[in-house]
């Protein structure tokens, strides 16, 4: 299926080469546990280029494929500590955590 949709499963490192390169390269980290663990260099590349990076939960990854499109990264928080920090901090719109957060 991803590969359908044109994406691609990324090793850790490949993921870094992809946030490092030139261009405008969209990645997705789909957290599918309480205990994601996101290696440091990844997350240090995310810190970085936290504009082309959306974190979260593996529902959003299965929810996208049911209504064809990618949707809005700031519905599907994940709830590993690390990744919701990375999840806030690639957040582009900052209303809509605050109004996840009021609900």
């Amino acid at each position: 299926l991803l590969q359908e949709a044109g994406a691609e499963v990324l090793t850790a490192s490949e993921t870094v080469a992809k946030l490092s390169a030139d261009g405008d390269p969209k990645v997705v980290i789909v957290c599918s546990d309480n205990d994601c663990k996101i290696p440091e260099t990844v997350e240090g590349q995310v810190r970085i280029q936290k504009s082309q990076v959306q974190v979260v939960n593996a529902n959003w990854l299965f929810d996208s494929i049911s209504c064809g499109s990618v949707l809005e990264a700031g519905w599907y928080e994940p709830k590993g500590k690390q990744a919701k920090e990375l999840w806030a901090l690639t957040m582009l719109d900052a209303s809509l955590i605050r109004s996840k957060a009021g609900a």
